[in-house]
């Protein structure tokens, strides 16, 4: 008899996150590695769990310094996609001390910790790089850059450490888009003209939730020592990805009529002022999140920003006429 092929332990913290839950989806993902799923509140759903029966899933909680003990392996990698919503900086800090801690005694592999490229912020560069400054304007993004900040400080002695930013990730019903296409498909279409002429090509810095697996997938089979690497998972580079392009795309796959009226050319920077009196975190319409770093390292995705968009909108159309 042929001797089976030992998989390599993924602990795949955050599991009930809409990454996590893509990742579960993904067949190739349980035929390759032995997945120990874990969930704080074990709200990974049914469905998943009855789909994959190799995965091992586990409620726990991340901020019990005994509960992370139990939990990590010698030798194993971690996926971290954790992230508590309600907990604020204190409890995210704490989570992840603790994993760091841990996976110290316990010997760990990689750590591939999912942050995002919100933590830079208020970027006046229209390109954004790894080495672009960090101005985060939210506690969101705030608490992001102090994570990954204590990652690198405390950690890199000990076991290796990859930190991915990936912009907007969307998909199915993933909360990037679901407000433009609700509003496109139910809104008022004189407030949606109007708001097409705002923002006019304004960049969305989205990015396909399968590009964002492929990219993890990629990070967690390479077999070099990455050292403590940065690198920003967008698709900024396809033309297409702006609210113009986007929102004629949508309003044709659902059947609504174009504007009978011309655009009307508003300055791009009218857009910069309303962002910064909305207090948002990046205010610059013209910011691009170069994915460059990664792709030199070998990444390529599999699939176009135009696909991934049509099947978004494939799946809007289907969900919203049950």
């Amino acid at each position: 008899m042929a001797k089976s092929i030992k998989k390599e332990t993924i602990i795949l913290l955050g599991a009930s996150s809409y990454i996590g839950r893509h990742i579960l989806r993904n067949e190739s993902w349980t035929c390759m590695f032995k997945i120990k799923a874990v969930s704080r509140l074990g709200a990974v759903g049914e469905q998943i769990q009855a789909l994959n029966q190799k995965t091992e899933f586990i409620t726990t909680d991340l901020t019990d310094y005994q509960a992370v003990q139990k939990l990590l392996t010698p030798g194993s990698i971690v996926i971290n996609l954790a992230y508590s919503w309600l907990g604020g900086e204190e409890e995210n800090l704490r989570m992840i001390n603790n994993i760091i801690e841990v996976g110290k005694s316990k010997r760990i592999k990689r750590l591939v910790h999912c942050s995002t490229a919100a933590v830079v912020g208020r970027a006046s560069d229209e390109m954004v790089t790894e080495t672009s400054p960090c101005f985060p304007k939210t506690e969101y993004g705030k608490t992001k850059l102090k994570i990954e900040k204590i990652l690198l400080d405390r950690s890199q002695k000990y076991f290796d450490v990859v930190i991915l930013r990936p912009t907007s990730v969307f998909g199915p019903d993933g909360e990037p888009l679901k407000k433009l296409a609700r509003e496109i498909m139910h809104g008022n279409r004189i407030k949606n003209y109007l708001k097409y002429c705002l923002f006019g090509s304004r960049r969305m810095n989205l990015v396909p939730i399968n590009n964002v697996i492929d990219a993890i997938m990629f990070i967690v089979k390479n077999a070099n020592d990455l050292k403590g690497q940065t690198y920003i998972v967008s698709n900024d580079d396809a033309p297409e990805n702006n609210f113009i392009y986007i929102s004629r795309f949508l309003m044709e796959k659902f059947n609504i009529q174009k504007y009978s009226i011309p655009k009307i050319p508003l300055p791009l920077g009218l857009l910069e002022f309303l962002l910064l009196v909305l207090g948002r975190n990046n205010i610059n319409p013209r910011c691009n999140y170069s994915s460059e770093k990664i792709q030199k390292l070998g990444f390529s995705p599999k699939g176009t920003f135009q696909t991934a968009l049509n099947e978004y909108a494939e799946w809007f159309l289907e969900s919203h006429s049950k």
